[in-house]
């Protein structure tokens, strides 16, 4: 499940059929990119990668990106990494949590400490 606000019922209505296309096709683009982070959130996904696979210029991405989700890009991902570790945790309580930093991308101990 992801992390996405709910739309509004001005975003529901249909304006025209314009803008209910464009809406649709960006989603569609979000959407691709929020599944792949959901299958790929113990390696490093840039902004660029992830724009890349919407098939949009990187400034537009995150704009869309964050009117979509409701959060900055890199912030998500952030917000994904914590919750899949500590899903790991729950489940695997004698994992180190040395082990679970490096598993999940970050190559320094105290940077994934202040991100906990």
């Amino acid at each position: 499940m992801h992390l996405v606000k709910k739309a509004t019922e001005a975003n529901r209505t249909n304006d025209t059929v314009m803008i209910n296309q464009e809406k649709v096709f960006v989603s569609a683009r979000v959407q691709m990119v929020l599944s792949y982070l959901e299958a790929n959130y113990k390696n490093k996904v840039t902004v660029s990668l992830a724009s890349n696979l919407a098939g949009l210029s990187i400034f537009h991405f995150e704009r869309v990106f964050k009117r979509e989700v409701g959060l900055p890009f890199k912030k998500y991902v952030t917000f994904l990494k914590m919750v899949k570790a500590a899903e790991t945790l729950r489940f695997n309580m004698n994992i180190h949590i040395t082990d679970l930093c490096f598993d999940f991308g970050y190559s320094d101990l105290s940077k994934f400490y202040k991100i906990v």
